[in-house]
């Protein structure tokens, strides 16, 4: 039996950044991560332990600017809801910026926008 092959190459990869200009959160800031490209099942397991980390290392807001973010399926949402309670067991909070239209439906479907801090685009 032959390795597995990756044979999807249609699926861009999610990407993380850090805004211009910010740098590691102290206590009582707020941390930008930049998200953008696909979120799925793939993408949402590799981002999440640098999302965890980020969220460690936030002062008392991790905000995860979504303006790059151009899909985004349940495996996304779950790891939102998963930083979601992992920021309330820090006293933290959590906040989804800048959510394009694909994203944007798919909260709002779930009902997800009603657990989170959630600031659409448009």
């Amino acid at each position: 039996m032959s390795p597995r092959q990756d044979t999807d190459t249609h699926a861009t990869p999610v990407g993380l950044s850090k805004p211009v200009g910010s740098a590691a959160a102290s206590a009582g800031t707020t941390a930008t991560v930049c998200v953008s490209g696909e979120l799925d099942l793939d993408t949402a397991a590799r981002i999440a332990p640098r999302l965890v980390r980020s969220l460690h290392d936030a002062g008392r807001v991790l905000a995860l600017d979504l303006g790059g973010l151009r899909f985004c399926d349940s495996s996304g949402v779950n790891l939102f809801l998963r930083l979601d309670r992992l920021s309330r067991a820090e006293g933290k909070q959590l906040r989804l910026q800048h959510i394009p239209a694909q994203p944007a439906r798919v909260l709002r479907l779930l009902g997800v926008h009603h657990r989170l801090a959630c600031d659409f685009a448009a």
